[in-house]
């Protein structure tokens, strides 16, 4: 068909006469190795309708690995912590069973201490007369008592006098070749030998006679598996005391010396 001009109208400017109106469409162009063009045709509302699919795969996607990522972050905190909590589980039944372990042996030691209690009374009962005869156990045992042999010690002692009051801190050590517990009973004597008559202070305070004590079961108690920190307080009187010497004594369960030991107190000090 001819314009106004007389020339031919172009084929966009032409609309067909009683044909469709054709949408428009993207035309996809896709080239091989060998020079072919493969085309087609794609709807705008398709294309925008699987790019919004595809963008929302994509966040929902990046949600999921996100949240994966959480939880496996969440769950190697509560395996540490549970690892933790083991740990400090087996840390406490081994201090329960080492508890259980010396509850045992304090009640074996406290046994044993009553048993021997009551042999030593029926052994000193046994040994006294009247007329001063030797009784079938006198004469059985030899005239000089022979000395345990040494299976503790004192250490670290430190003397301070305050006033009226003496203050002693020691370490008792166990020093027997093998590993078990010793235990018994633990007197501390000070006197002031320069004095007349000599002068005494026992620790605990209870009845002495000749430098020893009448009853060594009323000394202070002990069981050691290595050491023990032991503190005394003597009470002098009068702050002009000053004695010169202390004496440890140490007996066991049976009332046998297993350690004595004498020293200055200027030295020990």
């Amino acid at each position: 068909m001819e314009d106004q001009k007389g020339g031919v109208a172009s084929p966009e400017e032409a609309s067909p006469v009683g044909g469709p109106v054709r949408k428009s469409r993207l035309t996809v162009m896709i080239m091989g190795n060998v020079g072919r063009v493969f085309s087609f045709q794609i709807s705008p509302r398709l294309f925008v309708g699987s790019l919004i699919l595809f963008i929302a795969y994509i966040v929902f996607s990046l949600f999921i690995v996100n949240s994966h990522l959480q939880l496996r972050w969440v769950s190697n905190q509560d395996r540490e912590k549970y690892s933790r909590l083991e740990d400090e589980n087996a840390a406490n039944k081994k201090i329960l069973n080492r508890s259980k372990q010396q509850i045992t042996l304090l009640e074996e030691y406290i046994r044993q201490i009553e048993e021997g209690a009551e042999g030593f009374g029926i052994g000193r009962k046994e040994q006294v007369r009247s007329n001063g005869e030797k009784t079938p156990l006198e004469a059985v045992l030899p005239e000089k008592v022979t000395k345990a042999p040494e299976v503790v010690d004192v250490t670290d002692m430190v003397i301070q006098k305050e006033g009226s009051g003496m203050s002693i801190t020691l370490k008792i050590v166990n020093i027997q070749a093998g590993e078990g517990p010793v235990g018994g009973y633990i007197h501390l004597i000070a006197s002031d030998k320069k004095s007349v008559p000599p002068k005494e202070w026992p620790y605990p305070q209870e009845k002495i006679e000749k430098s020893m004590p009448v009853n060594y079961r009323k000394g202070q108690i002990f069981l050691i598996q290595k050491f023990k920190q032991i503190r005394a307080r003597l009470n002098l009187g009068t702050p002009s005391e000053s004695p010169s010497s202390l004496k440890v004594l140490v007996y066991d369960q049976s009332g046998e010396i297993i350690l004595e030991k004498e020293m200055d107190i200027t030295q020990a000090s």
